[in-house]
């Protein structure tokens, strides 16, 4: 696994807001992630976006 969070320079937070990270899970799947909570503009809903692509297909779903 190997990830990386940083701070924006504009928000105050006291944590890193963003993160990004790669790992391979068993079999040598791998997996991408990246999110933050400092984006500019309106406010969203916790749920977000989520997007999961594999060899066989793609699964997406919007939370309101």
């Amino acid at each position: 696994m190997f990830a990386r969070s940083w701070r924006f320079p504009d928000r105050p937070l006291v944590h890193h807001p963003a993160v990004a990270a790669i790992l391979d899970l068993d079999g040598g799947v791998p997996v991408v992630y990246e999110g933050d909570w400092a984006i500019h503009g309106p406010e969203t809903s916790w749920n977000g976006t989520w997007e999961i692509i594999g060899e066989k297909g793609r699964l997406l779903w919007r939370g309101h």
